[in-house]
Order: structure tokens, then sequence, then C-alpha cells
């Protein structure tokens, strides 16, 4: 199981991954693009694989995303499915959130405000 932890990939990204009894929240922060989505998807394969009920991915302080973290979060809500854990997307705001909307990804994942 994952423990607490902040995994600090740069001043511009950053990661903390929180196990909350039968819930894990990955906490992103920064820019999600190209070069971070990898990392980021990294991390929540790993809490996926642990098989809670529930991973929250927390964009709420993500400011900038691009099509990689798009393409990114359909592919780990598949993942997660495959291995019977629901997956919730908390909102971010800003540009971020227009990207979101622009590719109605809401119509595919629970988001959340």
């Amino acid at each position: 199981m994952l423990s607490d932890r902040r995994i600090p990939e740069s001043e511009e990204f950053a990661v903390a991954v929180h196990d909350r009894g039968t819930t894990t929240v990955v906490e992103v922060s920064g820019e999600l693009d190209i070069a971070t989505s990898p990392i980021l998807e990294e991390r929540i394969a790993a809490a996926i694989l642990d098989e809670p009920e529930t991973v929250v991915i927390d964009l709420s302080s993500v400011g900038f995303m691009d099509s990689t973290a798009v393409s990114l979060l359909v592919r780990v809500a598949a993942r997660a499915q495959a291995h019977g854990v629901r997956l919730l997307v908390i909102q971010p705001h800003g540009p971020a959130a227009q990207v979101l909307d622009v590719c109605r990804l809401g119509e595919h994942l629970p988001i959340i405000d």
C-alpha cells in the first residue's frame, strides 16, 4: 500500500499521494503536459494496482494541461475500471478546466468541483 508521500518533480510540477482508508488521493500541482504526464500516469497506475475502493485525482492546483493530460485521464480511467477501482477527478480551475470542458471529458469521467 502507498503511504503518504510527496514527490516533488520540479518547481512547476509535483505529485503527492495520500492513503485515506479505502481511498487514495493523488494531488497534482503545476503544469500537466507532455513532460509531466508520464510521471503522473506512473503514480496513478501504482495507486490503482493497490486496488483501493476509490482513487481521487485532485487537479484543483493544476493551472495548465494539454492534450497529453486528457489522454492520460482516459487511459487511467480504463485501467481503474479494469481493476474494479472507482475513479474521481477533482476539477482544475482556469485554462485547465476549459481543456476538460472542450474535450467533454465529463461525459466519460466523474469530474467533481
